[in-house]
């Protein structure tokens, strides 16, 4: 369902390793910390989708135990 709002908020979850995700972000995943927050771009086959903020939770200290990356990006289409 498509919808209206200034911000949306994806968490993926089970996942081993943040690099899987390197060719989406133009931020170097390998010097992340966990509980910390970075401004980011999101890619799209290198293009710009859009500026995002992301934040890792390494598992077990996690909302479910496991991996988490939490992204803010914005809502409206």
């Amino acid at each position: 369902t498509l919808g209206n709002a200034a911000m949306a908020v994806i968490r993926i979850s089970g996942f081993q390793h943040l690099k899987e995700f390197s060719p989406f972000f133009a931020l170097n995943l390998e010097q992340i910390q966990p509980r910390k927050v970075y401004y980011t771009t999101l890619l799209n086959q290198g293009a710009r989708v859009d500026d995002i903020v992301l934040t890792f939770f390494q598992g077990p200290k996690s909302y479910n135990g496991e991996n988490i990356l939490e992204l803010s990006v914005h809502g409206n289409t």
